[in-house]
């Protein structure tokens, strides 16, 4: 009964699928970690950027014969490009990838992984069969709970849907895979095959099989009802499983204004700083995760427009919005400026901070082509640090008056000899005086750690009389 329905509903399911990439922000498919793509059915025309895009060399398909024959690749097809194929033929909208299934997929993942290439694991939409495996694999490999897991997929490729019995088959995996290798001293995230010793079950054995069976009826029934009762309820009942996925595991929070610590973020952010690395090798200098859940990146100043527009047009940044701009003036180090971009993805809830650096005469090349905001920004540090921007579309000064000398923000930028400007009420003009400091204010006790031109600030010495001199007159 199911696998009649589900064939009766493959088409105009497929078809939703890719209406719903098209006019949403839905992606066909997602890149989980450097070796991880999770997606939908992938169809011919998408070999060439699979292959030579996304480096994939294995696919891991969930669907079952009729759903790929006329779309999609053959296995004979996969390896003529290279690509290694193996299916794992799980019936659609109510089937459950058995146990054997689960520990053939991450086996065959890990292998890639050891390798250094990339695999894309699929079934219709990639939401359910497909996310199944992924989520066991990431068990495997860090160790995580499959709440962890699944809260994971659901961060990267937020239309996930793991249904409960696919959850009890993802919690027997986390038994075998995690808390049977507990008992060694290192667990091997390294991608080796140790789970290969733990005995596979075999379809008399599965308990969980006559389990997934009774509920494969249940959904069989529901599906009937979506089919008599129209979409919204079931639509309904979608968005309250993906709300009971994406529930924090902990939800203690003592102090709400400061960012809790989050080691599945941590642990994020670490390994995308690593990918990323790896994409821009030439310009990425240095990653770090600081603050608990900041990500940061050290550029070189060659790197600035690659480096923005790669976070900002890839798949997995989208960091799309320039919060901020500023930089900070160190005279001790040989590139004394650090200017800092702070981005924002609205798309994952994240942020990202990218540094870069540079000294009094060496420019930097404008940001303004990839993000439209950094203008004022960009015009406000020329104008308070004196780091000048090639090719801004509009380079002059915006908070310092016309004929102004100097950068305010330089940290050897003189307090005194200068004047400054304001708007005097009395005579209903702007005026120019000499800067007036309340005497009574001012310590002369300590000097700037950072005053390069002393003179500025010590007189030059009186003359000494000499006895019986008389001063002139």
């Amino acid at each position: 009964m199911s696998s009649v329905l589900a064939r009766v509903l493959f088409y105009p399911t497929l078809a939703y699928n890719v209406v719903m990439e098209k006019i949403t922000s839905r992606h066909w498919y997602n890149r989980v970690d450097p070796t991880v793509i999770l997606g939908a059915l992938p169809f011919r025309s998408m070999t060439e950027e699979l292959v030579q895009n996304e480096k994939v060399r294995g696919v891991i398909t969930m669907n079952e014969e009729y759903e790929t024959k006329y779309f999609c690749n053959s296995a004979e097809d996969w390896q003529a490009v290279g690509v290694d194929q193996i299916r794992l033929s799980t019936v659609d909208l109510t089937g459950i990838p058995s146990l054997e299934h689960v520990h053939k997929g991450v086996d065959f993942a890990l292998k890639h992984r050891e390798q250094g290439t990339s695999v894309y694991i699929h079934c219709k939409a990639g939401r359910s069969r497909s996310a199944t495996i992924a989520a066991a694999y990431l068990i495997r490999l860090h160790c995580w709970s499959p709440e962890e897991a699944c809260k994971m997929l659901a961060s990267v490729r937020p239309h996930v849907l793991i249904r409960s019995a696919q959850l009890e088959i993802l919690q027997e995996y986390f038994k075998q895979a995690v808390q049977g290798l507990k008992g060694s001293t290192v667990p091997p995230e390294d991608g080796s095959s140790a789970l290969r010793n733990a005995p596979a079950p075999s379809a008399s054995a599965d308990p969980g099989r006559e389990e997934g069976r009774g509920e494969g009826v249940k959904m069989a029934a529901s599906l009937v009802r979506f089919v008599r009762n129209g979409f919204g309820r079931s639509l309904n009942v979608a968005r309250q499983s993906a709300a009971i996925v994406q529930t924090r595991t902990t939800t203690t929070e003592t102090r709400p204004t400061v960012r809790p610590k989050d080691p599945v973020t941590h642990t994020q952010l670490s390994e995308f700083g690593e990918y990323i690395a790896e994409i821009l090798p030439k310009y990425v200098q240095q990653v770090q995760v600081t603050c608990f859940n900041e990500l940061e990146l050290m550029i070189h100043p060659e790197g600035i427009i690659p480096v923005l527009t790669f976070l900002k047009d890839h798949t997995n940044a989208q960091f799309h919005n320039m919060t901020d701009l500023t930089a900070v003036d160190v005279p001790t180090r040989q590139y004394r400026f650090e200017i800092v971009y702070n981005l924002l993805s609205l798309r994952y809830n994240s942020r990202i901070r990218v540094k870069t650096y540079t000294d009094e005469l060496s420019p930097l090349d404008s940001s303004v082509p990839v993000h439209q905001a950094a203008d004022w920004y960009e015009r406000e540090i020329w104008d308070m640090f004196g780091v000048f921007f090639a090719n801004h579309p509009d380079l002059r000064r915006i908070l310092t008056d016309y004929g102004f000398e100097g950068h305010p923000f330089r940290k050897d930028f003189p307090l005194s000899g200068y004047v400054e400007v304001r708007y005097d009420d009395e005579v209903k003009r702007v005026v120019a005086e000499p800067v007036e400091l309340a005497q009574e204010f001012r310590k002369f006790d300590l000097n700037s750690p950072w005053e390069a031109f002393p003179a500025y600030r010590e007189p030059k010495d009186a003359p000494k009389l000499e006895s019986g001199d008389k001063p002139a007159k």
